[in-house]
């Protein structure tokens, strides 16, 4: 549970926290055979989606590195905390055992009740990646761009409706996030899933959407008009739409919504490291500099110190963000 009075514990820097931690000093003689079995890696996202593609095409490069399977199991539910909680509350903090942690782990915790605390319940090992949300519109719809979009909403509060995948999630976050700063307000309209949201667009049941990759289908086919990058890392694709570069817009959480890896509570340094080793070379692969492209997300390493530390950043920059829209629990 994240509570206001466990803030200033969760802003202490991630070395002096770790220093803290009981059963975590390095042992390097433990580490010696590591690994020895295959490593189990939970993924959070269905089969066969960009996440899945992603997380498989790493898995097999660090099996090359680690000389041993690193298996990939999907475990899907809870915007994405099923698997990581099932790992902190299960697996034995042995390295062989990790998984995909992104946003949903910083922000479930703030609306819901859950069985972990981001705080305490992981080891952050590696930042991967992240992923770039684009806000686009029906391609016959009367506002040209972003900025006359801006007016629009400036003069006629609420009147503009736009779409995500639901209360908290890292694209409604995003646009919010944008929106606040511009004094901006527009009507949330929450879909099950970004396909439907892409359908709503197109249909003219709403005037904006902000989503992933789901759209660029639509935009290349001339369906739909891209208008503002929700990030300051825009993707080359669409190089001539404006970022939050050009917007100036500055935001409390982190818009390229890193993930990256994660294992239980309680891990032997000396094992993160290896894990952490062995990962970034797979990340220094032709294969996985492909793979980003392809899906069009970016690179966002971070070791496993400026994990940790990112991780903690965020755990308050969310409750602020969602205590904003209203939709934090309360304590």
């Amino acid at each position: 549970m994240i509570g206001r009075d466990a803030m200033r514990r969760w802003l202490l820097p991630a070395a002096l926290l770790t220093t803290l931690l009981p059963g975590v000093v390095p042992n390097p003689a433990a580490a010696q055979n590591f690994p020895s079995r295959p490593i189990t890696l939970i993924n959070v996202f269905a089969a066969g989606g960009p996440s899945d593609i992603y997380m498989r095409v790493l898995a097999n490069k660090a099996k090359d590195v680690f000389g041993v399977q690193v298996v990939v199991e999907n475990k899907l539910g809870g915007a994405g905390t099923i698997g990581p909680a099932t790992m902190a509350a299960t697996a034995k903090p042995d390295g062989y055992t990790i998984s995909y942690v992104g946003t949903g782990i910083f922000t479930v915790p703030v609306m819901q009740k859950a069985s972990f605390d981001p705080a305490k319940d992981f080891t952050y090992i590696i930042g991967l990646s992240g992923y770039r949300i684009l806000v686009s519109l029906k391609a016959d719809a009367r506002w040209k761009n972003w900025d006359e979009i801006m007016a629009e909403a400036k003069a006629n509060p609420m009147k503009l409706t736009y779409s995500t995948p639901g209360p908290g999630s890292a694209t409604h976050l995003a646009f919010e996030s944008v929106a606040y700063p511009l004094g901006l307000k527009f009507t949330h309209v929450p879909f099950k899933g970004a396909s439907e949201q892409v359908t709503a667009m197109l249909g003219g049941h709403i005037d904006l959407t902000a989503t992933g990759g789901n759209v660029f289908p639509v935009i290349d086919a001339g369906q739909a008009r891209a208008v503002l990058w929700l990030t300051d890392d825009p993707s080359p694709r669409y190089a001539a739409i404006p970022s939050l570069r050009e917007l100036a817009v500055k935001s409390e959480i982190d818009l390229n919504f890193p993930f990256g890896l994660a294992g239980p509570k309680g891990m032997d340094p000396a094992i993160v490291k290896i894990l952490h080793d062995g990962f970034k070379k797979a990340m220094d692969s032709i294969e996985h500099e492909d793979i980003l492209k392809k899906l069009d997300q970016p690179n966002r390493y971070m070791d496993s110190a400026d994990f940790t530390a990112f991780a903690y950043r965020q755990i308050g920059a969310y409750r602020m963000a969602l205590e904003r829209l209203g939709i934090a629990r309360r304590e």
